[in-house]
């Protein structure tokens, strides 16, 4: 008995967690054979046709009419059966979904999908940064055309991700040439944040790879999340991510501003704070409710697909954020240069002050711009 004890002290933490997915394997393949042994099929809460009628029959209403449109769209080939079946299940209505297999089940659903997340989104901004800081090769000049196309490409790899989302192991290959592809896209901010910043501020220098200085404050807010949500709690058990989501990004969002306010000189004007806060809330909240949802809808073993719902969701957000920045660019630039004069009358320095567009330079007694205030 000693040995055995002193045996699994010494077991690595790979060890522990392998040692963990099979004890939840089991749980689940025993709670999944009761379930048939009472007749329930669970193949039948993966077909769109199957389910869409139950929900059309069972709903009144609006549910009922979205239930009938979701069968039209399985009927026309816009979606798949697995897809229609997913959207029209609701809380309690999938017996095998983890959130109806107990308390150890939804916990490791909860674990695997935030410790993918939170790993994919350092690897993103680790290939932002290297490519932000020209560390391997030096980004072309400005052009809206060309750093708008950049987001093509995650764009198209993402697609075809959804598409195959459960085919494993090319759900995890398509993943990883994603988050490249996206961290390159990340870093390609530089030059279109460089150019925002030459054309409506005083110093350039003002502008030290703030994407890459969001996405490491969007880990620690979603470490933080997984460190609420993915252990059970006393009296409660497993409590809902959503409401917790809103309130850890309620506190990373305030830190942001302090961080702000401490470092503005090396981020940028503050449009780039307000960018970075609203993705930040957006994407916390959106994980909160599509992990809540999604645990009513898969199984355990699919803890990849929260990951790829956030982002075809989430992705869609930030491409319209990076069309608005390009086109304040093109409709505010005018003839400017990088001196913070982009338009004729924002600049005031012969007073002894200057203010740029969204970002203001205040200095006093005739000196320059380096000038403090």
């Amino acid at each position: 008995m000693a040995e055995n004890n002193t045996v699994g002290k010494k077991m690595s933490f790979a060890e522990r967690q392998k040692k963990e997915d099979e004890e939840v394997k089991a749980e689940f393949e025993a709670r999944k054979s009761a379930l048939e042994s009472q007749g329930e099929d669970m193949s039948k809460y993966r077909d769109g046709a199957t389910m869409v009628a139950e929900a059309t029959a069972k709903n009144k209403g609006v549910k009922r009419n979205q239930a009938r449109t979701i069968g039209k769209a399985q009927e026309m080939g816009l979606i798949s059966s697995r897809t229609a079946s997913d959207v029209v299940t609701e809380e309690g209505t999938n017996p095998f979904a983890v959130s109806q297999m107990g308390t150890r089940i939804l916990m490791r659903f909860r674990q695997k999908s935030m410790l993918l997340i939170i790993l994919q989104s350092v690897a993103v901004n680790a290939v932002a940064l290297v490519v932000d800081r020209e560390m391997i090769f030096y980004l072309p000049e400005y052009h809206w055309l060309l750093y708008l196309s950049t987001w093509v490409v995650p764009l198209i790899i993402l697609f075809i991700l959804n598409m195959f989302r459960y085919k494993t192991p090319l759900n995890f290959a398509l993943l990883f040439i994603f988050s490249f592809a996206i961290g390159v896209t990340f870093g390609l901010l530089k030059v279109p944040m460089h150019e925002y910043t030459d054309r409506f501020t005083s110093d350039r220098s003002r502008n030290w790879s703030p994407q890459c200085y969001g996405m490491a404050g969007h880990t620690i807010a979603l470490i933080l999340l997984s460190l609420l949500t993915c252990i059970p709690h006393a009296h409660k058990g497993m409590v809902k991510m959503a409401p917790v989501a809103l309130v850890v990004a309620f506190l990373t969002d305030i830190g942001g501003v302090v961080a702000y306010q401490s470092y503005w000189n090396y981020v940028g004007p503050p449009l780039f704070i307000i960018i970075a806060i609203f993705m930040n809330t957006l994407s916390l909240a959106w994980i909160g409710y599509q992990m809540d949802v999604c645990a009513t809808r898969l199984q355990v073993d699919e803890f990849l697909y929260p990951v790829i719902l956030l982002w075809c969701e989430v992705f869609i957000a930030l491409f319209l954020i990076m069309v608005f920045v390009i086109g304040v660019l093109m409709l505010l630039a005018g003839d400017g240069g990088g001196d913070g004069a982009g338009a004729e009358g924002m600049s005031c320095e012969g007073v002894g002050y200057g203010c740029y567009g969204f970002y203001c330079d205040c200095y006093y007694g005739g000196g320059t711009s380096t000038d403090s205030s």
